[in-house]
């Protein structure tokens, strides 16, 4: 546990120096190997290969999704690692791979009606795609589970002008 905290650490409160990541990853991937069972120290490793890519140049989003799958495996029941993995896909610019990310969605919802990230980010996409009806009511859904949540503004924001478009 002290391996994981330690790499949270690096990821969360660091600068986001080469020595940083190359910290943060070792600590991770020792407390990966000291309790193959925490899929929280996966997924921050899969959050922090994101990063990495969305903040350098070194494109790691391959990395995030080889380790979201290996959370599966080892949890395939928990929604935290079906979102992890269609946040990966979802934030890979350079691949088209939102089908699978709105699978993970569905999934990880299937698992946990109430994941508010989960039903945000299925709604946004929706909307993406044109599905206002689906996006509306998905937005509607994240206000009901918690209408104080950051992302509450933003689906009643969206709500307002998906339904104005459809008037």
């Amino acid at each position: 546990m002290a391996n994981f905290r330690l790499g949270y650490a690096y990821l969360k409160l660091s600068e986001f120096s080469p020595d940083d990541i190359g910290n943060s990853q070792m600590a991770f991937k020792q407390s990966m190997g000291a309790d193959g069972d925490n899929v929280y120290a996966y997924l921050a490793l899969a959050e922090l290969y994101q990063k990495q890519s969305t903040l350098s140049k070194k494109d790691s989003f391959a990395e995030a999704e080889n380790v979201c799958r290996a959370a599966i495996s080892r949890c395939p029941h928990d929604p935290a690692c079906h979102l992890a993995l269609a946040l990966a896909y979802d934030n890979n610019f350079k691949t088209n791979k939102k089908n699978e990310a709105l699978g993970q969605y569905q999934k990880a919802l299937y698992l946990s009606p109430f994941l508010v990230e989960a039903r945000y980010r299925l709604a946004l996409m929706f909307k993406s795609r044109k599905m206002s009806g689906e996006a509306v009511s998905e937005f509607k859904k994240v206000v009901e589970i918690d209408p104080n949540c950051p992302q509450a503004a933003d689906s009643k924001h969206a709500i307002l002008i998906l339904e104005k478009k459809k008037a």
